[in-house]
């Protein structure tokens, strides 16, 4: 996997709403695509593909994201369980991360 198929996810997305909404016999419009200015965020599907945590002495709270440099890594909790998918987003030049969790049995 890697992160250009988020994008095309996201735009079947797109398209298959346009569909659904011709279905129901709406007023479909045209496919409601957003803004280039509201898309700030990259997934990566798998962890490890183009992301992983760079944990050593010198900077023990930093990740390194491919092509995007290394963002700062906040905790709110311990998360438990592997992580299956990472989304990375920059908000006013500060790079910032959302991290999904699986549960482990």
């Amino acid at each position: 996997f890697s992160c250009c198929q988020d994008v095309l996810r996201r735009l079947d997305k797109t398209f298959q709403a346009f569909f659904a909404r011709l279905r129901r016999r709406e007023k479909p419009g045209f496919p409601r695509f957003r803004s280039f200015r509201r898309y700030d965020s990259i997934t990566f599907p798998s962890y490890g593909d183009g992301c992983r945590l760079l944990e050593d002495d010198l900077r023990p709270l930093k990740r390194g994201l491919a092509h995007l440099g290394r963002a700062q890594r906040r905790h709110s909790r311990r998360k438990r369980g592997s992580r299956r998918r990472r989304k990375a987003a920059a908000l006013v030049g500060v790079p910032r991360e959302a991290v999904a969790f699986q549960a482990t049995e």
